[in-house]
């Protein structure tokens, strides 16, 4: 299927094959990418988070005639997987948002994971790998076009100027431009995001005026996480999926908002050996955090408060559901204990934990 798909991208013959990869942030990363470059030229994409072997396929099948830019996420499970798709598609240019903890229950380890993530180029020739300079595990990437928060020097530089849920002011620097960017997004990993976007616009001659413009239509509506307020609720739902870093950018960045929050956290899963110590350290950090509560929802449920009471959270500030086919005990316990407080909503896609927020925006508070 893939080898089709690649016979008719030689027929359609994009100018820019883009590539996306990462432990977090592909699927945000792509639709930002995919954004900037329509306002210049007509772009494809991977629809949803369709990025293993067969989604690249429909990706590239479907896939107009007069596409330009084709920008495609691509997953992975195991060592080899990025290597096929990669050799292959044949990216002009790649992206690898980070090294985390997903499927280190595959991989052993962040740095066998990295040497997967790092296969995406080797269908390349010549093309820039946009990176993130800090990242240590990826300083083997070839061709790197690094970005940074504190490196002047890098390929694009980067400060944070303000911020607020209102949006943010980012100056950035690059060999072609310097200028202040306004967002609607707010988030330190959204913003991580939007500046692999912006890196690569800078790669292929975008002007910079062009970008200025793309990046302000950016809204946070086009994100999987959602703010909603409904029948007296206060929710942030990142529910879609998730892994300890995706949890703990949002507890930085609801911390950093201010006001109260409280969390639910559902099982963080392929963690293999390292899922106890992980889900843990997610309690842990809950607590460091200063959320006032915790809903454990799943088989690490235990391990999730155990790690939270260990940091000082307030143990009748904690409950606990083991069971993932009983949402509505969760529901509530959230029902029962809530005062107004915003309530962030983690947990990996097969937990399902929007079941929850179902059950409570249904049913509403007095």
């Amino acid at each position: 299927l893939l080898n089709i798909a690649c016979a008719y991208k030689k027929i359609v013959n994009p100018l820019y094959t883009v590539a996306i990869t990462g432990s977090i942030g592909k699927t945000t990363v792509k639709d930002f990418v995919s954004s900037l470059l329509s306002s210049v030229m007509n772009t494809h994409k991977t629809e949803g988070n369709y990025n293993n072997i067969i989604g690249v396929s429909y990706t590239l099948l479907s896939m107009p005639k007069n596409t330009k830019a084709v920008v495609c996420e691509m997953g992975m499970n195991h060592r080899g997987e990025l290597d096929v798709i990669s050799r292959r598609v044949k990216p002009d240019i790649a992206a690898i948002t980070n090294v985390g903890t997903a499927h280190i229950g595959n991989l052993g380890s962040r740095e066998e994971i990295a040497k997967a993530k790092l296969e995406i180029q080797n269908g390349m020739s010549n093309g820039k790998t946009v990176v993130f300079k800090e990242e240590a595990l990826l300083s083997g990437a070839d061709n790197r076009y690094n970005l940074s928060y504190t490196d002047e020097s890098a390929d694009l530089f980067a400060q944070i100027i303000s911020r607020d849920n209102s949006g943010s002011e980012i100056y950035v620097k690059t060999k072609y431009f310097e200028k202040t960017f306004h967002s609607h997004l707010f988030s330190k990993h959204t913003l991580d995001s939007l500046l692999i976007a912006i890196g690569i616009c800078d790669i292929i001659g975008i002007e910079s005026d062009r970008i200025y413009d793309a990046v302000g239509k950016i809204s946070v509506d086009s994100l999987r996480q959602k703010f909603t307020k409904k029948n007296g609720y206060s929710i942030f739902d990142d529910s879609y999926n998730s892994s300890a870093e995706a949890v703990i950018a949002d507890f930085k960045m609801l911390e950093e908002l201010g006001g109260e929050n409280s969390a639910l956290i559902g099982d963080m899963l392929e963690l293999g050996e390292e899922s106890l110590e992980l889900h843990r350290y997610i309690g842990r950090e809950c607590a460091k955090h200063s959320f006032k509560k915790l809903y454990a929802f799943g088989e690490f449920a235990d391990a999730v408060s155990e790690g939270a009471i260990a940091s000082g959270m307030d143990k009748s500030h904690v409950f606990i559901n083991r069971d993932l086919s009983n949402p509505e005990l969760t529901a509530k316990q959230i029902s029962d204990s809530y005062e107004g407080e915003m309530l962030l909503v983690k947990g990996s896609h097969s937990v399902n934990a929007y079941r929850i927020i179902e059950i409570l925006t249904k049913s509403g508070r007095d």
